[in-house]
């Protein structure tokens, strides 16, 4: 049986750039999508269309919503009970731990997101607690790519002494080395200085604290751009 799905996304070039590349893996590997739905930015009623999805009857939904789009999305969804009825799937900032989940609580629960930035990965450990103990929450995709842009120009300007005058050196040593950050280990392609990192296959579930949380249900590692079309 085919896994037919449907889109939802906030209608500006990156909520089309993220359902096109869906999209085009998705019916590479087999699968089928129905209807794509746009919405404006600042979207604040989505109940005309969680009843459309609800006829539909997906077997899931993709969806590029950020913001205070997928709060008031994910919160709609539990209000006209179709929350765990239809599973939910998208990119991180569907459900980003920092400004997204603590506004939804239960009702982010079973969401899952695939991303390069997880607070429950290993390699995040020392970040997150680092984070909670100075800002009183967990990191999402922003605070976290911050420190991770830090650490690798001090990867960079350790490995020149300090010399940043010496431009060929710190590019040459970022690209031939890994660098280990908040995101998990990074290399860069030389092909197109693009960033090569571990994806993480998130469910929100709830922690040792009973708490809606990012949960790593497995990693894609070293993960690149496909090839000759991603070149700068």
């Amino acid at each position: 049986m085919t896994l037919r799905g449907l889109t939802l996304a906030s209608d500006y070039a990156a909520g089309r750039e993220y359902i096109e590349d869906f999209k085009h893996t998705f019916e590479e590997q087999g699968g089928s999508l129905g209807q794509s739905i746009w919405t404006p930015l600042g979207t604040s009623d989505f109940a005309p269309i969680i009843m459309n999805m609800a006829a539909a009857q997906p077997r899931f939904i993709y969806s590029f919503l950020a913001g205070a789009d997928a709060v008031r999305f994910l919160q709609q969804m539990k209000d006209y009970k179709m929350h765990g009825r239809v599973p939910v799937v998208g990119p991180g900032a569907l459900f980003d731990q920092e400004d997204v989940i603590p506004a939804t609580g239960d009702a982010s629960l079973g969401g899952i997101s695939t991303f390069h930035q997880s607070p429950g990965a290993p390699a995040a450990a020392d970040f997150v607690r680092a984070y909670q103990a100075s800002r009183g929450r967990l990191p999402g995709e922003a605070s976290t790519a911050g420190y991770a842009t830090g650490q690798v120009i001090k990867a960079g300007v350790d490995a020149v002494e300090g010399d940043v005058s010496n431009k060929d050196a710190f590019k040459d040593y970022l690209l031939g080395n890994r660098v280990n950050t908040a995101f998990g280990p990074m290399h860069f392609d030389p092909r197109n200085n693009q960033a090569i990192l571990d994806i993480y296959v998130n469910e929100v579930r709830q922690d040792a604290e009973g708490k809606p949380f990012n949960t790593v249900i497995h990693t894609y590692e070293h993960i690149q751009d496909p090839g000759p079309k991603a070149q700068a």
